[in-house]
């Protein structure tokens, strides 16, 4: 679990997928409380923002995906052939 946070240390650029599968949370405009945080923490989440500004929480989301895709691999990949249309089919 990935908590973005702005006073987090670690970017979310850095990290690893190791094959695990990764949880988001974006926080409500103005940051996750305190208490939210340290309950994603006794969870076993971490912190981690999302680089030297700050976004909106409906854009947060979007770029915090679009990092993660880009860092793991999944934009190199070939694209997907486009969906087959079922009444031509």
């Amino acid at each position: 679990m990935l908590a973005c946070s702005v006073g987090a240390a670690p970017p979310l650029a850095s990290v690893s997928g190791d094959g695990r599968t990764l949880a988001l949370v974006i926080g409500p405009e103005g940051g996750l409380a305190p208490q939210e945080l340290a309950e994603i923490r006794a969870a076993g989440g971490e912190e981690v923002h999302l680089g030297p500004r700050v976004l909106r929480a409906r854009l947060a989301g979007a770029v915090a995906v679009g990092i993660l895709l880009a860092r793991l691999g999944d934009l190199d990949a070939a694209p997907a052939p486009p969906p087959r249309d079922p009444v031509r089919a």
